[in-house]
């Protein structure tokens, strides 16, 4: 045997089973280091205090939602659950696709060009990277309505005029809410120009059970809110036959 042989013989090695271990330890080091980074990149869940499906047509749907401070955001949708790909921004910031979106406690998104009796699945993205979703941590969803337009009432629309509470400005930057139990809300926007005055159409208002459109009674009890832009709210409660 030449010393060179022997040389390499007696070379110190780590036994099998130390090695196996030390290879697992660098393993699950790094696999968490690099979980952790991923994990943080990720958009957080977040439940609001009010979403609202509103002004439901059979091609066309709007997204009401409030938040407890001012933030940017827009919603996500699609036509199945998880495959949310479709952008939608907030109407305040349709006109600023160049700029940085802005800051509000009261969003409105327009989702149109829909499928008529079709489920969509939706979710609102804050600016802070914050998904907003429902108490379970699942997304939002609706059917749109079949068109039917042989069902339309006949029926006069709601209006009105709304000031300041020093009863000459108007209220300006906000919006109307007018619920009937069982349907879908309407809502319309008072903006920035104008005297106060709105004006909301009756003649589809459709069901959340049934996607139909709802039949309105004289009696039957209809709740108007009114929503400031900082999230204040007024409610009124009247019937069909005084709701103009």
């Amino acid at each position: 045997m030449i010393y060179s042989e022997l040389y390499l013989k007696q070379k110190i090695k780590l036994p099998t089973v130390i090695s196996l271990l030390l290879i697992i330890f660098i393993t699950v080091v790094f696999s968490r280091f690099f979980l952790g980074l991923a994990g943080s990149s990720k958009a957080s869940l977040k439940v609001v205090k009010r979403v609202e499906i509103v002004n439901l047509l059979p091609e066309q749907a709007s997204i009401f939602w409030q938040t407890d401070q001012k933030e940017s955001g827009w919603v996500a949708y699609g036509e199945g659950k998880g495959n949310e790909n479709k952008i939608v921004l907030d109407e305040k910031d349709l006109n600023n696709i160049s700029q940085k979106k802005g800051q509000y406690k009261t969003h409105l998104a327009t989702l149109k060009e829909l499928i008529p009796g079709k489920k969509y699945f939706f979710k609102m993205v804050s600016g802070n990277n914050q998904i907003i979703v429902q108490p379970d941590g699942s997304s939002f969803s609706f059917i749109t309505p079949q068109n039917n337009l042989n069902s339309l009432q006949n029926i006069s629309p709601a209006f009105g005029k709304i000031l300041q509470s020093n009863s000459i400005d108007p209220l300006i930057n906000s919006y109307i809410l007018l619920s009937i139990a069982g349907g879908y809300p309407l809502l319309t926007q008072i903006k920035s120009e104008g005297d106060g005055s709105w004006l909301i159409p009756l003649s589809q208002i459709y069901s959340k059970n049934s996607q139909n459109l709802l039949t309105i009674a004289d009696k039957d009890k209809i709740i108007i809110e009114i929503i400031t832009s900082e999230g204040e709210t007024s409610t009124i409660t009247t019937t069909k036959s005084k709701v103009s």
